[in-house]
């Protein structure tokens, strides 16, 4: 679906990314974490085809839909007319029939004649994610998609992202800060390393869902492991530990 293989950016003298090589197969929910400012956005811009690598491959197979940071919202079009734009696009009939379909599940009944101005933070996040499931595609590329949201929606939108793949099976690749975010929801967690990226470790995630607490723990552990080797605790000694180098 997307494999990347030796991705390397630079922006003038500040390296982004470093020799990175990552894998989203076809049905696959993978994540990508890593510290503040080490190069994930630059990373999955690239994947979408909207900036160049200096050096390195991408082969990427089907349609690709990336949601950014921001909302991206335009603000002369009204909520559902906002979040049909991917429909439209791709010449979807009863587009916004299909949209308000789901409008009560993304907390935004009600809100459909709103522009954006007049919507909060959290409800410009959660129409940019409708608008981005919305759109037909093999492969979505999500960008912090959650960061925006109160602890209760991002946890309800969390179960809907599960539901939604595990009933579609498209192919998701998503950057994310939060550990267990990314051991809830993903097969397969890439750790990134601090600036310029690289990729210090993957790891695997038990195939099972639903997962419960306990089984979120051993992964979370190591997720944790591997970014604390690269922000060790002011005072303590790094652990030693033999981390198994990305293909």
């Amino acid at each position: 679906m997307i494999v990347c293989s030796g991705l390397c950016k630079s922006f003038g003298a500040t390296a982004a990314l470093a020799d990175v090589t990552l894998e989203l197969r076809a049905g696959e929910l993978v994540a990508v974490v890593g510290p503040s400012g080490c190069g994930k956005t630059t990373l999955l811009r690239i994947l979408a085809g909207l900036l160049e690598a200096d050096a390195g491959e991408v082969a990427r197979s089907g349609r690709v839909v990336y949601m950014p940071q921001g909302d991206s919202l335009l603000p002369w079009r009204r909520t559902l007319a906002n979040v049909t734009v991917g429909l439209e696009l791709a010449g979807v009939a009863d587009a916004r029939g299909r949209a308000r379909a789901e409008l009560e599940r993304f907390g935004l009944a009600g809100f459909e004649r709103r522009f954006p101005r007049e919507l909060s933070g959290g409800m410009r996040q959660r129409a940019a994610l409708l608008r981005s499931f919305l759109a037909p595609s093999d492969a979505l590329l999500l960008d912090e998609p959650f960061a925006a949201l109160d602890a209760l929606t991002r946890e309800e939108l969390r179960e809907w992202l599960l539901e939604v793949w595990q009933a579609q099976r498209r192919s998701v690749l998503m950057v994310t800060h939060d550990v267990e975010e990314a051991a809830f929801l993903a097969d397969r967690v890439y750790v990134l390393s601090a600036r310029p990226a690289r990729v210090r470790g993957i790891v695997d995630v038990s195939p099972v869902r639903p997962r419960e607490p306990e089984q979120l723990l051993g992964p979370s552990r190591e997720i944790r492991a591997l970014l604390r080797e690269e922000h060790p605790v002011k005072g303590h000694r790094r652990a030693s530990r033999t981390v198994t180098p990305a293909p």
